[in-house]
C-alpha cells in the first residue's frame, strides 16, 4: 500500500480541536486501508484552500481530500455511509461508528463533508473546514516551529514510547530542534541504552507493556542515573505523581510542539523538581480526578476518550475486550469512581456491563456512550439505566458536564 500527501502551505487555519481532528483523519484512513485490503492502492492525502461560491453564499475553508483507489462504494452505501452502526463489513470487524463520528465532529464546528466514489474505481472524501485568520500569538508559534535549532542544539535525548508513530514524531521534532535523539520502544529496552550511554534526558511514556515509565524512573535512579527525566502521559499528573515519589515532572498528552520543546527546556534547566510536577488544575469547570474505567471494543476509539478524560484530569483504566469486564472489575473495583462502557460490543454489550455493576457493584455510576438517543438506551438496557449516557462522537463539553452531573454520588461512594 502506497501513501501520497499534497499539504498546500496556503491551505490556511482552521479552528477544531486537535483530537478531533485526529479522530477524522485516522478514521478516514482506516476506512481507506479496509477498502483497499484485498488487492492494494494508493492512499492520498491532499489540502488545499476552497474560496468562492455564490451571491451570498461565499466561502474561504481548507479542504482536506482522503482518496483511496480501492473497491470504491455503491450509490446505496454511499447514501448511508454516514449513518450510525451502517457498516458493509463482517459481524465483529466494524462498528459503523467511523464515518459517524467524523461527519458529527465536522458538522458541528460549521464544516461539510461529501463523497465522491464509484465502484471498482475507489472513494475521495472531502472535508471542508471554514478557514480563520491566525492570531498573532499562533503566528509566533508558526515561527517558532519552523526553527532548525535553538537552546536544544547538541542536547541529547533518549525517547521512549511503545507507540511508535508517536515515537517517531517526538523524535522528529526534537531533531528538527537540534538534538540528538535515540529511541527504545519499551522501558525495558531503553534500561541498557540509558545506562550505557551518556544523554542529557530521558523522555519517557508512562503507560507501557511491562515495565512503566515510573518504574524506569525508579530503576534509574538505583542504578546512579544522575541526568533529568521527563515523563508523558494522557492519564492525570495527579495520579502519576501518587506512585511516583522521584516528583518527576509530567507533559500531559495530547501536546503540540512548542508544548514539548518548553518542557524539554524546562526539566533540562530545572531538573526534576519543578513546576511540571505540579498537577495543572482542573481545565474550564472540570471536577477533579475521577478514577474511570473506559469500556470499547474499538482500539481507536477507546484510546481517544482515554485521552480525551486524561486531558480533562481523570485517571483511567481501559479494556478493549469486553469479556475481561468481570475480571477487571473483581480485581479493580475499590479503586474505581465510574465505569463508561461503549453500548454495541460483541459478547458483552454495555447493558450487560450496566447489569453487572448494578448487581455486584452498586456503588459505581455506571455511563453508556452510544450513537443512540437516551430513549432507545434506556429501553435497549432493560430497566438496567445507566446513571448517565454520552453521546457519540465524544465532545469534551459533554463528557465534562456528565462527570460533574455524578461527582457528588462517585465522591460519596469513595468515601462510603
Amino acid at each position: 500500500m502506497k501513501l501520497e500527501v499534497d499539504l498546500d502551505p496556503d491551505a490556511g487555519c482552521v479552528n477544531i480541536d486537535p483530537l478531533q481532528m485526529e479522530q477524522v483523519l485516522i478514521n478516514l484512513a482506516l476506512n481507506a486501508r479496509d477498502a483497499m485490503a484485498d488487492q492494494g492502492g494508493t492512499l492520498s492525502i491532499a489540502t488545499r484552500r476552497v474560496t468562492g461560491g455564490t451571491a451570498g453564499d461565499e466561502q474561504d475553508a481548507a479542504e482536506i481530500r482522503v482518496s483511496d483507489s480501492g473497491c470504491g462504494m455503491s450509490g446505496e452505501v454511499r447514501s448511508r455511509a454516514f449513518e450510525p452502526f451502517f457498516t458493509t463489513k463482517e459481524r465483529g470487524a466494524g462498528t459503523g461508528l467511523g464515518l459517524a463520528m467524523v461527519h458529527g465532529i465536522v458538522t458541528q464546528i460549521g464544516g461539510t463533508i461529501g463523497i465522491d466514489s464509484t465502484p471498482g474505481r475507489g472513494t475521495t472524501i472531502a472535508v471542508s473546514l471554514p478557514r480563520i485568520d491566525p492570531s498573532p500569538a499562533a503566528e509566533s508559534v508558526q515561527a517558532a516551529a519552523g526553527r532548525d535549532e535553538g537552546t536544544l542544539a547538541g542536547t541529547r535525548v533518549l525517547v521512549v514510547d511503545d507507540e511508535g508513530g508517536v515515537r517517531d514524531i517526538v523524535a522528529r521534532t526534537l531533531v528538527n530542534r537540534g538534538c540528538v535523539v535515540g529511541t527504545a520502544g519499551s522501558a525495558e529496552q531503553a534500561l541498557p541504552i540509558a545506562l550505557g550511554e551518556a544523554w542529557d534526558l530521558v523522555l519517557s511514556d508512562v503507560v507501557m507493556p511491562g515495565m512503566s515509565g515510573v518504574q524506569l524512573v525508579h530503576r534509574l535512579r538505583e542504578e546512579g542515573f544522575a541526568s533529568p527525566v521527563l515523563l508523558m502521559s494522557g492519564h492525570a499528573a495527579d495520579k502519576i505523581a501518587e506512585s511516583d515519589r522521584t516528583s518527576t515532572p509530567i507533559l500531559q498528552k495530547p501536546f503540540r510542539t512548542e508544548q514539548l520543546v518548553g518542557a524539554v527546556e524546562q526539566a533540562l534547566a530545572t531538573g526534576e523538581g519543578n513546576a511540571l510536577s505540579t498537577p495543572p488544575a482542573p481545565p474550564g469547570g472540570a471536577v477533579s480526578a475521577l478514577r474511570i474505567l473506559v469500556v470499547d471494543d474499538h482500539p481507536l476509539v477507546l484510546k481517544l476518550t482515554a485521552a480525551l478524560l486524561g486531558r480533562l484530569g481523570h485517571d483511567c483504566l481501559t479494556c478493549d475486550d469486553p469479556g475481561h469486564v468481570p475480571a477487571l472489575l473483581e480485581e479493580h473495583h475499590h479503586d474505581l469512581d465510574v465505569v463508561i462502557t461503549d453500548y454495541s460490543m460483541p459478547g458483552l454489550s454495555g447493558a450487560d456491563i450496566v447489569a453487572l455493576c448494578r448487581r455486584d457493584y452498586p456503588g459505581l455510576v455506571t455511563m453508556v456512550a452510544s450513537g443512540y438517543l437516551d430513549d432507545e438506551i434506556r429501553a435497549l438496557t432493560a430497566g438496567n439505566v445507566p446513571d448517565a449516557t454520552l453521546p457519540k462522537p465524544l465532545t469534551e463539553e459533554a463528557v465534562r458536564s456528565a462527570l460533574a452531573g455524578v461527582e457528588r454520588r462517585a465522591r460519596r461512594t469513595r468515601t462510603a
